[in-house]
């Protein structure tokens, strides 16, 4: 059983979140950054724990998507991508992990926040405890296996098309907006989850519409143009494109378009995180 982090103890009458806080996230995420570092450490420990491979698994899984996805989109439906009109051949599977992948780290960290706060009611009740920080360790803990699956993916352009782009060298500013943007709603869906306890419920199904909407196993350009613009009012649709273009297809993304979405994300971080601190004051009394 691993260590919990250490806390500060205060009286029972004393509420939780009476520390002093912070009223940017940034500066938050950084006063706090050693314990939330053990946190994702314990978030990315505690999913083989168990097991007797232990973190193999986070390298055995991917590789074994690709091959079935290779072998079901790439031999049997023999699916073809439509890049700007024309039909691109060999790079379905590729397209389908690294869309795949990404989704994954907003829908894993979002669905974890709902029971972020309800699963952890000793920090809530009996300890000054930064509750702000908890949905963010779930985030990077999903992001730091997200990363395996993106090596894997860099593995399989290497090997079936014959070349690495060095494009790929801007995957982590590509992922800045979908970080920022994942932890506004794991601090929004987090606070509004202790509140209402049907929220996990809800959350599973806006997850499997953002699945669809977000163009993981179609190519946006197939769609008419109505239904493209749709698509792409969906942040995570865009940013999917944007890891898809520096990884399989060799193309910078959009910079001014990235640095656009990377301000609204980081807006709608700040949005969430004020959100969480706002409401994290009455969380003792309803749990």
């Amino acid at each position: 059983m691993m260590p919990s982090p250490p806390v500060r103890r205060i009286s029972a009458d004393r509420p939780a979140g009476a520390e002093e806080l912070s009223p940017f996230f940034l500066t938050c995420l950084v006063r706090h950054r050693m314990l939330l570092r053990q946190l994702t450490l314990r978030e990315v420990r505690a999913r083989y724990q168990t097991t007797s491979l232990g973190i193999f698994w986070a390298f055995f899984t991917p590789l074994v998507t690709l091959g079935i996805y290779t072998i079901v989109f790439g031999t049997i439906f023999k699916g073809r991508w439509m890049v700007d009109g024309e039909a691109v051949d060999g790079v379905f599977p590729l397209v389908v992990l690294c869309g795949l992948t990404a989704y994954n780290i907003f829908s894993e960290s979002i669905n974890a926040s709902t029971r972020m706060i309800i699963g952890n009611k000793n920090y809530v009740k009996k300890v000054v405890f930064p509750l702000e920080i908890l949905p963010v360790a779930s985030l990077l803990a999903a992001i730091y296996f997200a990363l395996i699956w993106f090596l894997i993916a860099i593995v399989g352009v290497g090997v079936m098309l014959h070349q690495v782009h060095v494009t790929a060298l801007a995957l982590p500013l590509v992922l800045v907006p979908l970080i920022f943007l994942s932890a506004g709603l794991c601090w929004f869906f987090a606070s509004l989850g202790v509140y209402l306890r049907d929220v996990p419920h809800m959350v599973n199904i806006l997850l499997l519409v953002m699945l669809y909407m977000t163009g993981i196993f179609y190519s946006p350009g197939i769609l008419p143009p109505l239904y493209q613009r749709l698509v792409y009012l969906n942040p995570l649709a865009v940013i999917v494109e944007q890891v898809r273009r520096v990884l399989i297809f060799g193309q910078w993304p959009d910079w001014w378009g990235l640095a656009g979405l990377t301000v609204v994300s980081l807006l709608l971080a700040q949005i969430g995180y004020t959100w969480f601190i706002r409401t994290k004051k009455g969380f003792a009394d309803v749990i």
